[in-house]
């Protein structure tokens, strides 16, 4: 098993240089979690060393995981060594809130996650929240249950606007501060209407999410599909699109999203804004049928590291 290390470069005009962050997602944490992949990710983040950690959402496979006091303890153990190694800045995913008893399943997001970090002083859990240091303006925004799980309005680019608008104002950004969203889904995070209604969307400066599992596209399918993305006519944007960054099948069943794995910029005006997609550590978790299951192996860890430089 060999681990993916992906380097990015963002340039920035704000107060803020050299700055190296580690992006995770999608641990997917149970009693079936993978140390390996956990073990080559722990090495590589020694070795880079960077200023700060993100993780994008979905570190708990369910919030039933923590009934297990072995478990419990082994996820929490793994949260505070990262913290040892830089801030660890946490955001959240559907998972972290799911509980399932029997056919039932209820949304909250577990006591456990303040109790066991309150200590931690370098775990900032940000659900619908916001950290701040002097570098970074670490802006966490937690999609609903009703955003992931309500009928007819599944992962709704209109029920995001107005979650957004409910939990953030125009005073959470700082235009002259460095501005990074952790959003799990990344599914509308560059849509227009995010631009267009939410006052602050376009301050944002990096958006970091997960979610997507890569949309199940194999590692090995990145450069031929990029070397064939060049060959489609630039009046052929959405095929480009889908080579460069889509997928096969996201989680909620859909086939072939446009924004599964890898970087996308957005130009608004004079500025570009990035969002960075992690691949997810745990592809196929606990919770998928077994026989998917086996095949989490397959899919390669992975780190993406993400340098911040200013403009000279």
């Amino acid at each position: 098993m060999k681990l993916k290390e992906k380097e990015h470069t963002i340039f920035t005009k704000k107060g803020i240089d050299n700055t190296l962050i580690a992006l995770l997602a999608d641990l997917h944490f149970s009693d079936a979690f993978n140390e390996k992949k956990y073990d080559l990710i722990f090495r590589s983040i020694i070795d880079k060393n960077p200023d700060y950690i993100v993780l994008a959402g979905d570190n708990i496979d369910l919030d039933n995981v923590f009934d297990d006091a072995n478990a419990k303890r082994r996820f929490f153990e793994i949260l505070t060594e990262l913290s040892f190694l830089a801030p660890t800045i946490v955001g959240f995913g559907s998972h972290d809130f799911t509980r399932v008893e029997g056919k039932n399943s209820t949304f909250h997001l577990s006591n456990a996650w303040v109790q066991e970090t309150k200590n931690m002083k370098n775990v900032h859990l940000l659900h619908n929240h916001i950290y701040e240091d002097k570098k970074i303006r670490f802006i966490g925004y937690t999609q609903s249950d009703a955003y992931y799980f309500e009928k007819d309005v599944l992962e709704s680019k209109e029920r995001m606007v107005t979650e957004v608008q409910q939990n953030f104002t125009c005073e959470d950004i700082n235009a002259n501060k460095f501005n990074l969203l952790i959003c799990h889904s990344p599914i509308f995070t560059l849509e227009d209407i995010l631009f267009e209604q939410v006052d602050f969307w376009k301050n944002l400066d990096l958006i970091l999410s997960g979610h997507m599992h890569r949309g199940l596209v194999f590692n090995f399918f990145d450069y031929p599909f990029s070397a064939l993305a060049q060959l489609i006519p630039e009046q052929e944007s959405t095929m480009r699109q889908w080579l460069e960054h889509g997928g096969f099948l996201y989680p909620r069943k859909n086939l072939f999203p446009l924004l599964a794995r890898g970087r996308v910029n957005k130009q608004i005006g004079e500025k570009e804004i990035s969002l960075i997609i992690h691949d997810g550590i745990t592809v196929f978790s606990k919770t998928a049928p077994i026989a998917l299951q086996k095949l989490d192996r397959i899919y390669s860890p992975s780190v993406d590291y993400i340098k911040i430089k200013k403009l000279s």
